[in-house]
């Protein structure tokens, strides 16, 4: 999950800021996943939730 996210990111941004920002995303989408379904999650089950996470960090920048 970690390196696709950021290989997205790095096609736009500078690699040690994708490699940042998706650290940054997939863990915000790791927590927000786990409050709402619990433990026991599979990778696909973030990918729903990468989108507002990176949108809402744009939104707070």
């Amino acid at each position: 999950m970690l390196a696709g996210v950021t290989g997205a990111l790095a096609c736009v941004q500078d690699p040690i800021d994708a490699a940042a920002i998706a650290a940054y995303t997939v863990g915000s989408v790791g927590d927000r996943v786990v409050d709402d379904r619990g433990y026991g999650l599979v990778a696909t089950d973030l990918l729903d939730e990468i989108p507002s996470v990176l949108w809402q960090r744009e939104a707070e920048t």
